[in-house]
């Protein structure tokens, strides 16, 4: 799906399929919030993110979730970011200056071992953006 070669070059089309997340959605909204693809949203998932995690259901798949959303955050936020695709069909967030951010794979440090948050990750991002 992802490996496809003009995927990495649609940038349009790849943005949109990887801003889907109705798991995700459905998660906070059981809890009666909503995601938006915002900075504020990064602290709200920072602070629900260890009680999914520990959700049978939820836990397996919310590396990939979540990561995507922190992508999407920092796609719209950050002048000049933007989603690739490495060879293999992984999703990646790449800045205007070269900088790539495995978002799930941040996400998935975050989960395994007290990785950087979803905010330190978002505003590392920000900052190098800006350089």
């Amino acid at each position: 799906m992802f490996g496809s070669p003009g995927f990495a070059e649609d940038a349009d089309g790849l943005a949109s399929l990887l801003s889907r997340r109705e798991p995700l959605a459905a998660w906070p909204a059981a809890q009666g919030t909503s995601l938006e693809e915002s900075p504020e949203t990064l602290v709200v998932v920072d602070g629900l993110i260890d009680c999914w995690a520990a959700d049978p259901e939820i836990g397996p798949r919310l590396g990939n979730e979540v990561g995507l959303l922190l992508g999407c955050v920092i796609v719209r936020v950050v002048a000049g970011a933007h989603w690739r695709v490495w060879p293999n069909g992984h999703p990646i967030v790449r800045l205007r200056n070269g900088r790539e951010y495995d978002v799930v794979d941040l996400v998935e440090q975050r989960l395994r071992s007290g990785g950087p948050s979803l905010v330190e990750v978002f505003v590392d991002a920000t900052n190098r953006g800006q350089s």
